[in-house]
């Protein structure tokens, strides 16, 4: 089920170092100085990005109390900006018999990168056991109805996308019936979030595109935290992700030979792909990088286990 609280804001104790790395603090007073963006042979440098939270209230891209066209009345819960530091806005509604309807709404740079995030998305639905089933709502819409973990709540799970906006809408019923809410009334809600969606959202300018995109055997991955960009003795690595899924590559700077790549933790396997068995192109500070990783999974047999990739990093 959607929860009330909004994800908690990290901040690493290697934050103001950080930010004294990316604006260049000098030694004596700590004030900003110009960094080279193209340091010395020898002169070790490093950049770090991260998936910042675009600034633009993205409420108006909700539906509200009106939309929800029900005998049983709904309030709504203060909208959340920009959930899990990702570009967008979560609105809560219920009712008085614990039915819940949640509105996800995440904003992405373009369509094509939209179209990933909503398969991640997808793949990342857990709440509710049931059967996904296409849905007509929006571009590639698909619904999941059935019980909870739990057994204990109706649940429907609808996504779709819209133009640069990837959507969740979650309907769960009264806390205690098996039945959820009725298909008439998700389906009003569910066509109406769409409408809004598509009056709104070509008024709200995009955010960035996401500083990494990675698919590993023909399926996209959802790879969280920094890039990390360092130049040390004419080579450039680049790191991405996190103890989940961690990304590893090191090249020349302009790409014209890709010594190694390490894709931590696919499916509980460490990928790795030889020096000059990938290709790699720049343009501007965003590499691309395609091959075919292997590894050996600790299974008992071990599993020889290969998959093509294509990553995307982006360099601040």
């Amino acid at each position: 089920m959607v929860t009330k609280a909004a994800a908690p804001v990290r901040l690493t104790a290697a934050g103001v170092a950080l930010l004294c790395v990316l604006a260049g603090c000098s030694k004596s007073d700590g004030q900003a100085s110009p960094v080279s963006s193209a340091p010395a042979s020898g002169t070790p440098s490093e950049s770090t990005t991260t998936e910042a939270a675009a600034p633009a209230d993205y409420s108006a891209l909700l539906i509200t109390t009106e939309d929800i066209d029900s005998s049983e009345p709904f309030t709504a819960e203060p909208p959340i900006l920009n959930p899990n530091g990702e570009a967008g806005v979560r609105g809560q509604f219920f009712a008085e018999d614990s039915s819940m309807i949640g509105s996800t709404i995440r904003i992405l740079a373009d369509p094509a990168e939209a179209a990933r995030v909503l398969e991640l998305t997808r793949d990342e639905i857990s709440n509710v056991a049931g059967r996904r089933e296409p849905s007509p709502i929006g571009t590639n819409g698909s619904v999941i109805a059935g019980m909870s973990l739990d057994q204990i709540t109706g649940i429907a799970v609808l996504t779709f996308s819209e133009q640069n906006a990837v959507v969740t809408l979650e309907f769960d019923g009264p806390y205690g019936k098996l039945e959820g809410l009725p298909t008439q009334l998700i389906d009003s809600v569910a066509r109406r979030q769409l409408e809004i969606l598509k009056a709104k959202l070509p008024d709200i300018a995009p955010p960035a595109p996401l500083p990494v995109a990675a698919t590993i055997g023909g399926k996209p991955v959802d790879v969280r935290g920094p890039v990390v960009c360092k130049y040390w003795n004419g080579r450039s690595t680049i790191t991405a992700g996190n103890s989940v899924l961690k990304i590893v590559v090191e090249l020349e700077p302009d790409a014209s030979v890709v010594h190694r790549v390490e894709l931590a933790n696919v499916d509980d396997v460490y990928l790795s792909s030889l020096e000059r068995t990938a290709t790699a192109t720049k343009a501007g500070n965003t590499y691309t990088v395609i091959g075919t990783a292997s590894g050996e999974s600790e299974t008992n047999p071990p599993r020889q286990v290969t998959e093509p990739f294509e990553i995307s990093l982006m360099c601040p």
